[in-house]
């Protein structure tokens, strides 16, 4: 039987402010650097989650996430909240993975109320983060409005209506206005009018405030007419505003249409898209979602700060008790991102190890092991363990992972199994010191 150690592994540093180490999908590390955001609103009304746009760069005034991983990125509030954020790249494509460009942008939402101000946390530099699962969706303008970016057949942040046998909907490449992309309609002759649209909805209103929306439309063979439509949301009718602006029908180069209204006191959110209400083909391109009176909010970055862990540990040397080596050990890696701590309880929660150890454990083989001394420590065993700390509770399996960096954990811990098959070198653990 291969016997089991618990590891535990500790790191410590110190922040002028609380660091927040439990922030959503972060892997096996921590974030290195965050910047603090102060958003204020100057206006006479309350902000519920408008959402703000950060720019992204080198200068001042520029949240320093260029050249870093997009899937790292995190934003919360001082208590630790996380927020939902939306960041996209140059050209209006969202950003999930890969390195982030100069010139993107990063919305974050904005609850305030009047003449008050908040500070966020926007953290990065985690080389072990993975993708958050969910996004910021309200916008305060129209993303991709020149349908350049996408993938497969759909431009990014769109939807296409359903195809019929008469009708259907294309992102084309066929004389755009601008760039080199627009979206196409076409409704057979002969067909009956019905609704088909390019629609782009959540886009965040702020209530009370006038608004501008324009497109570019050109038409061949319409009969009927094309253009542009709104639909203005508030909690009880998703269609409180409703207008159409027609472009025209017949055949037509590229003319532009352009939509105002005010946003009810109750507005919440709106959607927009194409009209072909009758037959032929249109195109439309450049679509422009402006707020004429923006919320006066304002927002302060500040200076790059970083937290440089002291790290120690154990090496490459599996416990051994005796003539009885234990060849399967799960390291447990503490963080103290605070001020010193002489004495402390770690909690490492049994569910946590339990998943590796999937035929049980032997509780007379469970060690804790010193990470300064290498010795074990004392420990008791129940037939439940619920937690572990500096006398913590590891057990054996004849069944350990021998993928030595599988994380499973919580916010508390990470705690990856490590074995040593037989032959075999002992998987490498890099002894760190103070």
């Amino acid at each position: 039987m291969r016997h089991c150690g618990l590891l535990l592994v500790l790191a410590a540093a110190a922040c002028a402010e609380p660091w927040h180490t439990e922030l959503c999908t972060g892997g096996a590390d921590l974030w290195h650097a965050r910047v603090a955001v102060d958003l204020t609103n100057t206006g006479d009304g309350a902000l519920n989650g408008f959402p703000v746009e950060l720019p992204i760069g080198p200068d001042a005034g520029q949240l320093p996430l260029q050249d870093t991983r997009a899937e790292a990125v995190r934003v919360c509030d001082a208590a630790g909240t996380e927020r939902l954020f939306d960041l996209r790249g140059p050209g209006g494509a969202r950003l999930q993975e890969g390195v982030i460009p100069a010139g993107s942008t990063l919305a974050v939402p904005a609850a305030l109320e009047p003449q008050a101000t908040e500070r966020l946390y926007v953290y990065y530099a985690n080389p072990t983060a993975y993708p958050v699962p969910d996004f910021l969706q309200g916008r305060a303008g129209a993303p991709n409005g020149g349908f350049e970016s996408g993938a497969g057949d759909v431009p990014e942040g769109w939807q296409l209506d359903p195809a019929g046998p008469d009708r259907h909907n294309e992102w084309s490449t066929e004389s755009p206005h601008s760039g080199q992309r627009c979206v196409k309609t076409v409704v057979a002759a002969g067909a009956e009018p019905s609704w088909i649209a390019v629609r782009q909805g959540e886009l965040t209103l702020v209530p009370g405030k006038p608004y501008r929306v324009t497109a570019w439309v050109r038409a061949e063979n319409v009969v009927g007419y094309c253009g542009w439509y709104l639909h203005v949301a508030t909690p009880d009718n998703p269609m409180k505003l409703g207008p159409i602006e027609r472009a025209g029908d017949g055949t037509f180069d590229w003319r532009q249409v352009a939509l105002e209204f005010t946003a009810p006191p109750d507005a919440t959110t709106l959607q927009h898209g194409t009209v072909l209400w009758g037959t032929g083909t249109a195109w439309f391109d450049d679509v422009k979602v402006e707020c004429l009176a923006p919320p006066t909010t304002s927002f302060k970055i500040g200076p790059i700060e970083r937290v440089d862990l002291a790290e120690f540990g154990l090496g490459d040397d599996y416990f051994q008790e005796g003539r009885r080596l234990f060849e399967c050990r799960i390291p447990a890696v503490v963080i103290n991102a605070g001020p010193a701590v002489r004495q402390a309880l770690v909690q490492v929660p049994a569910a946590a190890l339990l998943t590796r150890l999937r035929r049980g454990y032997n509780p007379n083989s469970l060690r804790v092991v010193d990470p300064a001394t290498g010795a074990a420590l004392r420990s008791g065993s129940t037939s439940a363990p619920t937690c572990a700390s500096r006398r913590a509770r590891a057990w054996p399996t004849t069944t350990c992972s021998t993928a030595p960096r599988t994380w499973c954990g919580t916010r508390r811990s990470k705690t990856p199994t490590q074995c040593r098959p037989p032959g075999r070198a002992a998987p490498r653990v890099s002894r760190l010191r103070p």
